[in-house]
């Protein structure tokens, strides 16, 4: 027999599927925002980078040539010229400015320490030299220039170069790296989508075998439902003609003799026969509602009338155990559409639990309550209570407490639920504290 397949198994499979789309799709989306920074960057961060620093560089030159131009005429005799050093100096830092403003490559900052540091030391031999002019003194100025400034420009050359061939470098790398990520991105998403596309498989596998098994197994409670309700309709049936007979025997045996002693064994076997008679009705009943065949016929009741029939049924047993039962009809004449002897025999069945669960000298009351469309019915007592665990059980087939009263066949509150709901109605159980209360509706009566 091949075994049932597991739902844990069948979970982790679609478990399994659903994260390899998602992993799928992250990971396309993660590989193509990464492609797209590095295109970016290609496009945004080098070449606007290496133009301002070539920009910068000029600038070097041109300081470089007034430096040249400043020794010469400090040689000579004539005035040094330090107005256009300044004024290169000051170009040589806006150009730095602006490639400021452009997006670094990972560690360029680093790089570009270097460069700033040799400028500041450019910019304070610039100050000297302006000093040493304003001062008058020539050799000093020749050695300003010759030892501080022009070596200073160098250094700063040097590393702006250096900055630029990291953004050469750079440039080159993610253009050589991104063919390489969507290649390697598409491998990957190939291999993904082949592993999903697997567990699809399997997942439809599965599902296509549990839902088999499924049906297979619904089909068997179908109808080993089907075969335990017949078996029961045919025996509640068959029992009746026997009962029927033990009956009309008792009543016989009752009418021919006058012994006490027989009369009192009689009666027992009566009551017997009785309950037995109920028991029947009961498994019918319920063979009924479970086939979903129960039907009933309604017609006009006064709610009132029904709360005093069965009250007056119930107060005799009610008085053996000193138990007070009261009704109260609604306020104002309520009709009902219902079938009189089914809807009794809910009542009953919500009275005598009552009854059995009531302490001595407990009270039931009996009462009914006009709404806009329907009458509530309640009965409710005063005993122990129902445990909240067990309430969602309650109107479920041969149910009892574990610790209550198992007398009886456990169908009545089933039954009730049946007989209310095929009226149109619905019935449910409130226990807050001591005591129980069990209500019902049932739809008003049209007019005429």
């Amino acid at each position: 027999m091949v075994p049932a397949v597991s739902p844990g198994l069948i979970l982790a499979i679609l478990i399994l599927t659903i994260s390899g789309f998602v992993g799928t799709t992250l990971l396309v989306h993660w590989i193509a925002s990464v492609v797209n920074e590095d295109a970016i960057s290609i496009a945004t961060n080098a070449a606007p980078a290496i133009q301002n620093l070539s920009e910068a560089r000029g600038e070097l030159v041109r300081m470089a040539i007034s430096g040249a131009s400043a020794l010469s005429s400090a040689r000579e005799g004539r005035d040094v010229d330090v107005a256009t050093l300044t004024a290169t100096l000051s170009a040589l830092r806006q150009d730095l400015m602006r490639y400021l403003k452009q997006p670094f490559y990972p560690r360029e900052d680093v790089r570009y320490v270097e460069v700033d540091r040799t400028v500041h030391l450019l910019e304070a031999r610039a100050v000297d030299l302006e000093a040493a002019v304003a001062a008058g003194d020539r050799r000093g100025a020749i050695d300003i220039v010759n030892t501080g400034l022009l070596p200073a420009i160098g250094r700063v050359d040097s590393a702006i170069a250096r900055v630029v061939q990291f953004n050469a470098e750079q440039q080159r790398r993610l253009a050589l790296d991104i063919p390489r990520r969507r290649s390697r991105a598409h491998e990957i998403g190939y291999l993904l989508q082949a592993l999903t596309a697997m567990l699809c498989l399997i997942l439809m596998s599965l599902v296509i075998r549990g839902i088999r098994d499924y049906a297979r197994l619904l089909a068997r409670a179908r109808a080993a439902s089907l075969a335990r309700d017949d078996l029961l309709a045919m025996v509640s049936h068959d029992l009746r003609n026997p009962l029927n007979a033990v009956s009309l025997t008792v009543k016989a045996m009752r009418r021919a003799s006058r012994d006490a002693r027989t009369e009192k064994q009689a009666a027992r076997i009566e009551r017997a026969t009785e309950r037995m008679d109920r028991l029947i009705d009961d498994l019918l009943d319920a063979a009924k509602i479970e086939a979903g065949v129960l039907r009933v016929d309604p017609k006009p009741e006064l709610a009132s009338g029904l709360i005093d029939a069965v009250v007056e049924m119930f107060r005799p047993i009610a008085d053996e155990k000193s138990i007070r039962i009261a009704g109260r009809p609604p306020a104002a004449a309520a009709v009902v559409a219902c079938e009189r002897h089914l809807i009794l025999r809910v009542l009953s069945n919500t009275i005598g639990n009552a009854i059995k669960f009531s302490p001595q000298g407990g009270s039931i009351t009996v009462r009914a309550d006009s709404l806009p469309a329907e009458v509530r019915f309640s009965v409710s007592d005063d005993g122990p209570g129902i445990p909240a665990e067990h309430r969602a059980h309650i109107f479920d087939r041969y149910w009892h407490q574990k610790k209550g009263n198992r007398q009886g066949s456990g169908l009545g509150l089933y039954i009730a639920k049946g007989i209310v709901e095929a009226h149109g109605g619905r019935i449910w159980i409130g226990s807050e504290g001591p005591g129980t209360t069990v209500s019902f509706t049932l739809p008003l009566a049209r007019a005429g």
